[in-house]
């Protein structure tokens, strides 16, 4: 009995840990088709930008917008300004 109860409550946690989506982006493509995602999936979720110089006026704008009332976080990780540059190509 209680190995069973454990099993379903460890499953309840591992099923809430992995509501949160994780996207690593090497390029202004990856970068925007995550930010769509995430804009649209109900989740938590995670950007990592990877090292690397993004030229992201050649991709076009990067957008986001959060739905009015999401209650929902997107957090944004990279290495320090050192390894990952937004080049916006002076616009």
């Amino acid at each position: 009995m209680f190995t069973r109860l454990f099993i379903v409550a460890l499953a309840a946690v591992v099923g809430s840990a992995a509501s949160a989506a994780t996207f690593d982006v090497t390029n202004p493509t990856e970068f925007q088709t995550a930010l769509s995602t995430a804009q649209a999936n109900g989740e938590d979720d995670i950007v990592n930008v990877l090292a690397g110089t993004y030229d992201v006026s050649a991709a076009g704008t990067l957008t986001y917008t959060a739905v009015p009332g999401e209650s929902f976080s997107i957090s944004i990780f990279g290495a320090d300004s050192t390894f990952v540059i937004l080049d916006g190509g002076a616009q």
